[in-house]
């Protein structure tokens, strides 16, 4: 059995070697994201609220369940939390965890951020993130945990595009995609999405 960290489970073959401590707790600081009620919802807000408290509460989060992630499993990699765009609406939540809390930056080893449909797809937000890690003085490598594609018409322009964003996500230091959204459904002639056609983005940029 392989041992990966305190009280794994019995037959264990394969640990959980990266965590992500929350999800987009800028989330909290705008009211753009929203979603449709249900019938019975009886909250005051249908807003995307991860997390209802701001950087320096967070800082303590990360800092606390860094540390307990580490003692359990040095070689484990911590994530922090996918910034829910790239744009100063979402990114000034970790501008302002970086410059209150400088230490933040040892209790992560992995950079996050994430590019929904209706964001700045070009680079998918790595461009913008980065540019907040290095002005904190950070280099760490960038992961792109939600990279949504429902952008263009057809499925022919949205293979190009997903093509060309992650070409310059990759230049702009982005190192890991993970796609959650391809716009693949629409019957163009002539032109058919295959397995096959995707795996050229994979292998091109070897995830």
């Amino acid at each position: 059995m392989m041992v990966m960290g305190k009280k794994d489970m019995k037959g264990l073959r394969y640990g959980v070697k990266h965590w992500e401590v929350m999800n987009e707790p800028d989330l909290t600081q705008t009211d753009s994201v929203t979603t449709e009620k249900k019938d019975g919802d009886d909250s005051n807000s249908n807003t995307l609220d991860f997390y209802e408290q701001g950087p320096d509460a967070y800082f303590t989060l990360l800092k606390k369940t860094s540390k307990a992630i580490r003692k359990a499993d040095k070689d484990a990699k911590v994530l922090i939390a996918g910034a829910a765009g790239g744009s100063d609406q979402f990114l000034d939540f970790y501008d302002e965890l970086f410059t209150k809390h400088p230490k933040a930056r040892g209790y992560f080893d992995i950079g996050n951020v994430h590019c929904i449909q209706n964001d700045y797809y070009n680079n998918f937000n790595v461009a913008a993130y980065n540019r907040l890690l290095k002005k904190h003085g950070m280099r760490k490598p960038i992961w792109v945990t939600e990279a949504d594609a429902f952008i263009g018409d057809t499925r022919k322009a949205t293979y190009a595009q997903v093509y060309k964003s992650t070409k310059k996500g990759k230049a702009a230091g982005g190192d890991k995609f993970f796609y959650t959204g391809m716009n693949f459904g629409d019957k163009t002639k002539g032109w058919s999405f295959s397995k096959k056609k995707f795996k050229l983005i994979v292998d091109d940029f070897a995830y």
